[in-house]
């Protein structure tokens, strides 16, 4: 279990548009993002290597014979992103959450469930995690050991949701924007253009559709 480690960079600890600063220019690539991912994973000698990136969260899991320090974590950033600025590495590395063994499960359990989510209780983030893992597994990132710690992340994170009240009203960072757009238009019968074509639009326009 010790093998597990993990880096977090969140909503909590920097502003939602810095964490942009982070990915590389040409992760909108697939096959750039791959490469980008093997060659971090075989450069850093990691076993096995989860991504996640949403819109206030980036998280990489991984099973490895190593120590998770923050020189750890400035070497493995700056082997992410080779081209990133110094002051924005440190910056990232000096305020990542890092986790080491059994505290990787609890902190994965606590995304998984929106614990950790900047709104509490929305669903979005177990199908990103969902969808996340499958596109490392395929790509052959991760392997059995990833694969069951994500397993038993899914089956507590429904039970979360499940037995508890934390997923009772169906809210999102999204539903929050709707609302808080409706709710400052005047005119109801104003056109509204979406530019871009990311999941965050395409469930904004549902949810505008519905009201």
């Amino acid at each position: 279990m010790i093998k597990f480690g993990a880096i977090s960079i969140t909503h909590k600890n920097f502003n939602i548009n810095e964490l942009g600063g982070l990915i590389p220019k040409d992760f909108s690539d697939m096959e750039m993002q791959i490469e980008h991912l093997m060659s971090l994973k075989n450069a850093m000698d990691i076993d096995e290597l989860f991504f996640l990136n949403t819109c206030n969260r980036i998280l990489f899991v991984f099973y490895a014979d190593i120590v998770v320090t923050p020189t750890f974590c400035k070497k493995f950033l700056e082997k992410f992103h080779p081209n990133i600025t110094e002051d924005k590495l440190n910056k990232f590395s000096e305020n990542a959450e890092l986790y080491q063994g059994s505290s990787v499960i609890e902190h994965l359990f606590k995304v998984g469930s929106s614990v950790d989510s900047m709104v509490v209780g929305e669903h979005e983030i177990l199908g990103q995690v969902k969808h996340a893992f499958d596109f490392c597994l395929k790509n052959r990132l991760t392997g059995d050991r990833l694969r069951i710690l994500m397993q038993s992340t899914i089956v507590n994170s429904k039970e979360v949701y499940t037995k508890t009240n934390i997923g009772k009203n169906a809210i999102s960072v999204v539903s929050l924007a709707v609302d808080n757009l409706i709710a400052n238009i005047e005119d109801k019968s104003q056109k509204i253009a979406f530019i871009g074509a990311g999941q965050t639009n395409s469930i904004a326009g549902k949810l505008l559709r519905k009201k």
